[in-house]
C-alpha cells in the first residue's frame, strides 16, 4: 500500500460589493482561483499482457487496473473564474423591487476542470471544462 499524501493546494476566493453614489445602483463581483485537476494515470491490463506469473498461476480476473503514474505529483494550472453583478433598487409605495443582471464567467475562459486519467491515446484530454459566459436577468420583490 502506498503512502499517498496530497500536497497543500491554494484556493483563492475574493468577493466584494460597492454601492454606486447615484441611481441606487450596486455592483458586485467574485473572483476565484481554484486548483486544477491532478494528472494521475491508470491503465487496465488484460491477462495476455501480464507476464511473469509463476507457472500454473493465472489471473482470476479478466483484467487488472494499475496506477502507472504516481498520483498527486503533477497538476494542471489553476482554474480562474470571474463573476459580475449589477443591480438596481426601485421603491414603489411600500414595495421594494431589486432588478439585477448577473454575468458568470465574465472572461469566458474554458479552463479545464477534469481530465481523462486512463493512460492511452486520450490520456489528459479534458473531460470537463468551465462553462461559457452566462447571463441571468432577475428581479426580487420585497414587501
Amino acid at each position: 500500500m502506498c503512502a499517498n499524501v496530497p500536497p497543500f493546494r491554494t484556493t483563492m476566493k475574493l468577493m466584494g460589493m460597492y454601492p454606486l453614489p447615484f441611481w441606487d445602483v450596486q455592483i458586485s463581483g467574485a473572483i476565484q482561483a481554484l486548483p486544477g485537476p491532478a494528472h494521475n494515470g491508470t491503465r487496465t491490463y488484460s491477462r495476455a499482457e501480464i507476464l511473469g506469473l509463476p507457472e500454473g498461476q493465472t489471473l482470476s480476473a479478466a483484467t487488472l487496473a494499475l496506477t502507472v503514474v504516481e498520483p498527486n505529483i503533477k497538476y494542471a494550472p489553476h482554474v480562474n473564474k470571474a463573476d459580475l453583478r449589477v443591480s438596481k433598487v426601485v421603491r414603489l409605495g411600500g414595495y421594494r423591487v431589486t432588478g439585477s443582471l448577473d454575468v458568470f464567467n465574465v472572461l469566458n475562459s474554458s479552463d479545464v476542470l477534469a481530465v481523462n486519467t486512463t493512460v492511452g491515446p486520450n490520456w489528459l484530454n479534458p473531460t470537463q471544462v468551465l462553462g461559457g459566459r452566462l447571463f441571468r436577468v432577475a428581479a426580487r420583490l420585497d414587501f
